[in-house]
């Protein structure tokens, strides 16, 4: 799963301006993972996954239901991505 995770990320590498990843590790928690910002004209402009690494695996991504533009749909993610950051930033898991 974690590299399938990471391969659709990187199939918007060719219209992506950037992509930038920034780890997520919580060990007290046990949540480990990655998000990932896709800048510029792309499908998908924020992909995550985490994972405990035995039981639990968690994948999202921001999609639009519009053609991508950059310029048109950037206060809308920069919005969204205050809202991903804090759900991965308390995220735990339960038995």
């Amino acid at each position: 799963m974690l590299d399938e995770s990471l391969g659709l990320t990187y199939e918007h590498h060719v219209m992506a301006d950037n992509i930038e990843n920034k780890q997520v590790m919580y060990p007290d928690r046990s949540v480990y993972g990655t998000v990932s910002y896709v800048f510029g004209n792309v499908a998908s402009n924020v992909q995550f996954y985490v994972t405990d690494s035995t039981q639990h695996f968690l994948r999202g991504s921001l999609y639009f239901s519009v053609p991508p533009n950059k310029d048109s749909i950037a206060p809308v993610v920069a919005h969204l991505k205050v809202d991903i950051d804090h759900m991965l930033n308390s995220i735990s898991w339960t038995e």
